[in-house]
């Protein structure tokens, strides 16, 4: 009986024996099946991948007419002709489609504004772009702030004293006007652009001195605006400062906020142009009107110590084409003055001539906006 249990013992551990081995065999056959399975999935991707390359290159090579092979091939004099044309089917296909434009007027450039059909234009006279007050005595002109005795040669010294240097009978807030001027002339044109400049600081003095900032108008800083394209906005716009009256704005753009002062912008008119249509919508909006109407924009760009005035009026037109794409048939004129333009062809608030005609102009302004 003791044999018996032993024999049955030893074939119960031979056939567990034998189990096990065939499981292990399984196993390994298992294993290999799939790291064999493995390797032919990443080969096929690491082909698909390469024939992929492959083809895009070979499109490129077809449709860029630049690619090396393109180029190779092209002659000196081919070249530039190749150039030209897909440089005019790229300025004609921007002209036309809305999405082409810049989402904001900080990145504005003349491309932007001609597809708007927005021009500038060289005002003949002051009375084209600054409401004519003939005959008539201004109100609340700030004389006190002509200071005859205060130039840019004054100004431009580093050992200007405020308290030895002018007349101590002067008002308090008229000498912090003077030694902002000074801080302003005293930077120069280094600064333009950045957050080192210190005339967003004198422009508001500026405009609380010829009382833009008194009920029924207020200064607003960095209204958000924005232009409507087919019922959408496409550009947005944070002018400095703003003041508005139902069917008409003033907008200051200054130095610190204008980002690209150069002959490509226009010295920042294409920025200006943007700000002005993107505040004119704006001012649509806020009327709460059925319909479109006339806007009248007024504007000045605040270079250092130089001044430059605009006038735009928008006809409601303009307005009603915009609702349906980029305009084709009607078309904005800003007009400019002082005419020229150029980082210093403003007015000048460092000369007493130049201080008088901005201030005059500023207040002309205000009153055709209390009319």
């Amino acid at each position: 009986m003791k044999k018996f249990f032993q024999n049955n013992k030893l074939r119960s551990l031979a056939h567990s024996t034998h189990t096990l081995n065939c499981l292990k065999k399984i196993s390994i056959r298992l294993i290999l099946l799939a790291l064999r399975g493995l390797i032919r999935l990443l080969t096929d991707v690491l082909l698909h991948s390469l024939l992929f390359k492959v083809s895009l290159s070979f499109d490129r090579a077809k449709i860029n007419p630049m690619s090396k092979r393109s180029r190779s091939k092209a002659t000196p004099e081919d070249r530039p002709k190749k150039l030209l044309r897909q440089a005019s089917s790229d300025e004609s296909e921007h002209l036309q489609d809305k999405d082409f434009l810049n989402p904001s007027t900080s990145k504005f450039k003349k491309r932007d504004i001609k597809a708007l059909n927005v021009s500038f234009k060289s005002a003949r006279s002051k009375g084209e772009v600054i409401p004519a007050f003939d005959g008539r005595t201004l109100p609340n002109l700030p004389e006190e702030y002509f200071l005859e005795d205060i130039d840019s040669e004054m100004l431009s010294k580093k050992d200007f004293d405020i308290d030895n240097d002018i007349d101590e009978r002067l008002d308090d807030e008229i000498k912090t006007f003077i030694d902002k001027l000074h801080d302003v002339v005293l930077n120069g044109y280094q600064t333009i652009g950045t957050r080192e400049a210190y005339t967003d600081t004198l422009v508001d003095d500026l405009l609380r001195i010829v009382r833009f900032n008194r009920w029924p108008l207020k200064i607003n800083n960095h209204p958000l605006c924005r232009l409507f394209v087919e019922g959408e906005p496409y550009v947005s716009s944070d002018p400095e400062f703003v003041v508005s009256k139902k069917r008409m704005a003033m907008l200051i753009v200054e130095d610190k906020h204008l980002r690209n002062v150069n002959q490509t912008t226009g010295f920042g008119e294409a920025q200006i142009a943007g700000e002005i249509l993107a505040c004119g919508d704006e001012n649509i909006r806020l009327t709460g009107e059925e319909g479109f109407e006339d806007q009248v924009i007024f504007a000045a760009r605040v270079i250092s110590t130089h001044v430059t005035f605009y006038k735009a009026e928008i006809p409601a037109e303009y307005w009603e084409e915009l609702g349906d794409g980029l305009p084709k048939e009607q078309s904005v004129e800003i007009l400019r003055w002082p005419a020229r333009n150029g980082i210093r062809t403003g007015l000048d608030l460092a000369e007493p001539d130049g201080r008088k005609e901005v201030l005059r102009a500023l207040v002309q302004i205000r009153e055709s906006f209390l009319e």
